[in-house]
């Protein structure tokens, strides 16, 4: 964590905060917890991986996530997510081929927008920026890695199979900070540390195909793809979040709540002789009131 933070700021279209410069982001982390509040169009680009998302954009009604280059977006949350004087809690995590945003505090919570390409780099810098002559505060809370994104999208072994002879595979190392390339044959184990995560082997083997998609599309056998549990559960998540916000009912807005604040309607004959002797008592006793006042200010005038 970041010992600076939190840190604040307040950014008016159209001017722009860069947290590299700030000392926030460096090139190992995955992780950012931020707060933000305004009216609207609170907006947070990264520069290398292209990505850009647009919190509380159309006028406070839709949270969504861009790859520059597509028209459409690669996902969207629908509902008013910014207010104009109270911060709301967000946290974004990312690697090399999944992007997530979520409302709160807790990393893979609430999750509102998901994001899937392929050989997208790292993040090197986030900028904030608003749209519109907008003015929105910013507060960072927390920059570092995060531990449950990693485990959960970087676990791929695509292999490729073969009976015998010298073959070169290549598998998908979960790591998401800068990792070790091993190459290894009959004779000799070299190790060397670079900003790879893929391993590298030279042997005689026979070895199973993964299922799972490497996001890199430079390797081989990307025939099969099969999503992990883990990703699964997360979007179905978030649609039972979003069904969730759809059809819950506050009960001060329903028929019966209304009624326990409403008279009963009372037709009898009775009733209306009672209600009719109350209205001449209270008008009565207006009218004595302001006949007494009406003598004295006879008297006083004459």
């Amino acid at each position: 964590m970041n010992q600076a933070l939190p840190k604040e700021f307040v950014i008016t279209d159209p001017e722009e905060k860069s947290l590299k410069e700030e000392g926030i982001i460096h090139s190992d982390m995955n992780y950012l917890q931020f707060s933000a509040k305004g009216i609207r169009d609170a907006h947070l680009s990264f520069d290398i991986n292209r990505y850009l998302v647009i919190i509380g954009g159309w006028r406070n009604s839709k949270t969504s996530l861009h790859l520059r280059g597509l028209i459409e977006p690669i996902d969207e949350y629908h509902g008013p997510i910014l207010e104009r004087n109270i911060y709301n809690s967000f946290w974004m995590s990312w690697n090399r081929s999944h992007m997530y945003i979520g409302q709160g505090n807790t990393s893979g919570h609430n999750i509102l927008l998901i994001g899937i390409s392929k050989c997208s780099p790292d993040a090197v810098d986030i900028r904030l920026h608003s749209e519109f002559g907008v003015t929105v505060h910013w507060l960072i809370n927390d920059a570092d890695k995060d531990d449950w994104l990693l485990n959960t999208d970087l676990y791929c072994d695509n292999t490729s199979t073969s009976t015998g002879g010298p073959i070169e595979y290549y598998t998908y190392v979960p790591n998401i900070l800068p990792s070790t390339q091993k190459t290894s044959n009959i004779f000799a184990d070299t190790d060397s540390t670079e900003q790879d995560l893929y391993t590298s082997t030279k042997l005689s083997s026979s070895t199973p195909n993964s299922a799972c998609e490497c996001p890199c599309y430079k390797l081989r056998n990307q025939e099969t793809t099969e999503c992990s549990i883990a990703e699964q559960e997360m979007h179905i998540r978030k649609r039972l979040e979003e069904l969730e916000n759809v059809i819950r009912i506050n009960p001060k807005t329903t028929n019966k709540y209304r009624a326990t604040r409403i008279s009963a309607a009372d037709d009898r004959f009775s009733a209306k002789v009672t209600g009719c002797i109350g209205v001449f008592i209270i008008c009565l006793f207006i009218g004595i009131v302001v006949l007494f006042d009406a003598i004295r200010f006879c008297q006083l005038m004459f």
